[in-house]
């Protein structure tokens, strides 16, 4: 099975590990780790959640941190 990449919104880089969340100068989008690094705001509700191949694997809900999630 072919792992489908996501498209960095900031440097349009394809990736396979992301996060979905909230930038520095507001808006949300999805970003490369290293841009997150740069100009994300975090993660967790509000902030912003890591995916790993479409799998969220932090900053969700406390549910998932308890099932083996990084958060």
């Amino acid at each position: 099975m072919e792992t489908v990449k996501v498209i960095c919104d900031l440097c349009h880089a394809a990736c396979s590990t992301w996060v979905d969340g909230k930038t520095k100068m507001g808006p949300w989008g999805n970003m490369c780790l290293p841009c997150h690094k740069r100009s994300g705001v975090g993660l967790g509700i509000g902030k912003g959640q890591q995916y790993d191949n479409w799998v969220q694997v932090a900053g969700g809900s406390r549910s998932l941190t308890r099932k083996g999630g990084l958060a």
